[in-house]
């Protein structure tokens, strides 16, 4: 089938079909748009067409059916818009975009393997699976389940990746997966984990740091990746942490979206720590933050010297 999702109305698919024709090998795609007229299945209706356009579904076989309910139930997992504005399936969905269009336009498809490149995706649609709005830092203070169960450690990224293994486990409609080999199975695994894992905002500088020490010495051959070892794996990890903070290289529109979004979720999380007595987490209290100012040097020291270094690598 052409979507994963069926509708009984023709106009529907037909808005479906246009949108994907005009926005999806766009930078700029506008995730909430997507939201609107597929039902706010944005992740499913993304996920289908990275898996088809990356050649997923033929060269490993993988089962419409079971793309679909694990596809669905990813989306499900993911907070209430309303609860969580930021950290949701839209978000997911755009970074999984992202993500795709690092690998298939932008030049860093060449570097992985077909199963490196589904495993990568695949990270992107669960990273922040079940991701409640708030950080790691309110976790640990209020030393919850998720403290307690992952040792104060990427407590969040643990959470989203383990969710999701527990899924392909434990759903065998949802397996996707069962039908690559035990040892890809493995690899597919370990790659998943560690992209996930390197989200955590606390590992941001040194991988950074590991990357250009890899592009000092490596260049840009994909050969060279490929032998030098761990070169291949900060690679992959810098690709997912960097669609992960790609907001503010959207177009305009997009870009204030999202970040009054994260404006919401930060503000609701310091209400709450003050209403607990906790200490309020950076850029959490409203009564002080100077949100504008702060994404200048979020974008100025987070974010630029990211993809600068991927810029190396892939002009």
């Amino acid at each position: 089938p052409r979507w994963p999702c069926i509708f009984d109305d023709k106009r529907q698919c037909q808005k479906i079909d246009a949108f994907f024709h005009s926005e999806f090998d766009t930078w700029g795609m506008d995730v909430f748009s997507l939201a609107q007229i597929s039902q706010d299945r944005s992740l499913q209706f993304v996920g289908w067409e990275v898996l088809r356009q990356g050649n997923h579904f033929q060269e490993f076989g993988l089962a419409d059916k079971k793309v679909r309910t694990f596809l669905s139930a990813v989306e499900s997992r993911y907070g209430d818009r309303k609860l969580v504005p930021y950290h949701n399936s839209l978000h997911a969905a755009d970074v999984l975009h992202s993500v795709h269009r690092l690998l298939q336009h932008l030049g860093f498809g060449c570097y992985f393997s077909s199963l490196s490149r589904m495993a990568l995706l695949l990270s992107a649609a669960v990273h922040d699976m079940g991701h409640d709005g708030r950080n790691n830092a309110f976790h640990i203070n209020v030393q919850d389940h998720f403290a307690l169960t992952y040792n104060d450690r990427s407590v969040l990224e643990n959470y989203h990746i383990a969710s999701a293994f527990k899924l392909l486990n434990d759903c065998p409609e949802a397996n996707l997966l069962d039908v690559v080999s035990q040892d890809e199975r493995v690899m597919l695994r370990k790659e998943m984990v560690d992209s996930v894992l390197a989200t955590d905002m606390s590992h941001h500088f040194r991988g950074v740091e590991n990357l250009k020490n890899f592009v000092e010495k490596l260049d840009r051959d994909p050969a060279d990746w490929d032998e030098e070892p761990g070169a291949k794996s900060q690679l992959q990890m810098m690709l997912l942490h960097a669609a992960d903070i790609s907001n503010p290289g959207k177009p305009i529109n997009l870009s204030d979206t999202w970040t009054d979004l994260l404006r919401q979720e930060f503000y609701s999380q310091g209400d709450l720590e003050i209403d607990l007595g906790l200490p309020v987490s950076p850029m959490c209290d409203r009564s002080v933050t100077k949100f504008a100012g702060s994404q200048v040097g979020f974008i100025q020291f987070i974010v630029k010297p990211t993809w600068d270094v991927l810029a190396t690598i892939s002009p």
